[in-house]
């Protein structure tokens, strides 16, 4: 006796995507619209939605009006009116003008000034925006067009997050000019500028100022109330060590370091980390109280004095 054998769910999901592809294409092919009809007449742009994301919203608008007759625009269109307030839709036409008549008087002006230095007229911005993006890529990533087709989703290049693997901009503050002190995790004050080790010793893993190396108080402060165990230990760790090296630095600082943070409630910090349930966090917050109280140099005098 035969019995009838259930799809699986993968086959089920094909055919679902096959019938979905072919119906796709039959709108495709009885499409009654050209790519110059639909810049005619909807715009080669969108005059409402700006930003990165505002090309490529527009043109998935204009593929979804492409595959759809005059009959299915125009009923789509009377569903939005009925249910948008008037007075949105009034503004929404008239930033539509504003923005064409401001683009007409812009290209003029742009034309004229060609005219009289004997240039060409210039793009918009939208046009030298997506020059300058694609010199980026040509120019940082040179082989994202080799691997692009080997991954899934992988086929739209995200210009804002390739520029998070660019090069840091290295600026270097004016003569005499006081700037934040940063450490590594050895508790010694680094120079400004990255020397080039400072990326693989992770001293970048900060927001602010990404181009210097190294973690200012403030930082291990708030990283030392971390949520995470490991964050809360290198943080009071590496308060330990500057703690323990602040009178080797105190020529470096506008005023001593010590009292500084014994006013910024250092003191304080610390003993909240003494009732961790961790035995890490408690010895780090042991350490760190004891480099914060005792002078390691007047306790070396007194032992080869005495």
């Amino acid at each position: 006796m035969s019995q009838n054998k259930k799809k699986s769910l993968f086959a089920q999901r094909m055919e679902v995507q096959r019938e979905t592809a072919n119906g796709s294409n039959a709108v495709t092919r009885s499409s009654v619209f050209t790519s110059e009809d639909l810049h005619d007449s909807f715009g080669t742009r969108s005059y409402i939605v700006s930003g990165d994301e505002a090309n490529r919203i527009h043109q998935d608008n204009l593929l979804k009006l492409s595959r759809m007759s005059h009959h299915e625009i125009h009923e789509e269109r009377e569903k939005l009116l009925s249910t948008l307030d008037p007075g949105l839709v009034e503004f929404l036409r008239n930033r539509r003008k504003q923005r064409t008549v401001e683009e007409a008087m812009d290209t003029q002006d742009r034309s004229s000034n060609a005219e009289q230095s004997g240039q060409p007229a210039a793009g918009t911005s939208e046009t030298t925006n997506t020059e300058a993006e694609a010199e980026f890529d040509a120019r940082e990533i040179p082989d994202v067009k080799e691997f692009a087709h080997k991954y899934p989703h992988m086929d739209v290049v995200e210009d804002d997050k390739l520029k998070w693997i660019g090069e840091l901009a290295t600026k270097k503050p004016e003569t005499n000019d006081p700037f934040s002190a940063r450490f590594n995790f050895e508790g010694e004050l680094l120079p400004y500028i990255d020397e080039g080790d400072g990326v693989l010793r992770g001293l970048h893993n900060h927001g602010e100022e990404q181009e210097r190396p190294g973690y200012t108080l403030q930082e291990l402060m708030q990283l030392s109330r971390s949520a995470v165990l490991q964050q809360r230990v290198i943080a009071l760790t590496t308060i330990s060590n500057i703690l323990a090296n602040a009178s080797k630095y105190e020529a470096a600082f506008l005023e001593p370091i010590l009292p500084i943070l014994l006013e910024a409630d250092m003191y304080l910090l610390l003993r909240f980390s003494l009732d961790d349930p961790s035995q890490r966090v408690v010895m780090a917050s042991a350490g760190a109280i004891c480099n914060l109280v005792v002078n390691h140099g007047d306790e070396v005098l007194i032992w080869h004095v005495s």
